[in-house]
């Protein structure tokens, strides 16, 4: 899985849309620019899984996970930003779960014929 941008879409102004308002597609490409910007510790990936609207605000909920080969429950996290473009709120939703298989690590495999 690779991170996402916007799939493809583009940022257009609808004929209800003030002109200092943002888009939801923007809101999203800022929620995902937010995330990236805190995750220091290491390297997670981000997906949109969801977008809405209500009359003043968009809320954005992003999907994070780490590493390439992570197998579990992605975390999630949610986002709000008024019409405007201005940050409102931030929750985590969930942590990642890593699956609870027994997993043999390739080292040990390794170091088992080795040895």
């Amino acid at each position: 899985m690779v991170e996402s941008d916007t799939g493809g879409r583009t940022d257009t102004a609808s004929e209800h849309e003030s002109p200092d308002h943002i888009s939801i597609t923007k809101a999203s490409e800022m929620a995902l620019r937010t995330a990236r910007a805190s995750s220091t510790r290491r390297k997670l990936f981000f997906d949109v899984l969801n977008e809405s609207e209500d009359e003043d605000s968009y809320t954005i909920v992003i999907s994070f996970r780490p590493g390439e080969e992570f197998e579990g429950t992605f975390g999630q996290e949610r986002f709000k930003f008024s019409k405007t473009g201005r940050f409102e709120e931030r929750e985590v939703l969930s942590h990642p779960k890593q699956a609870r298989r027994f997993r043999i690590k390739r080292k040990m495999v390794v170091l088992g014929f080795l040895c």
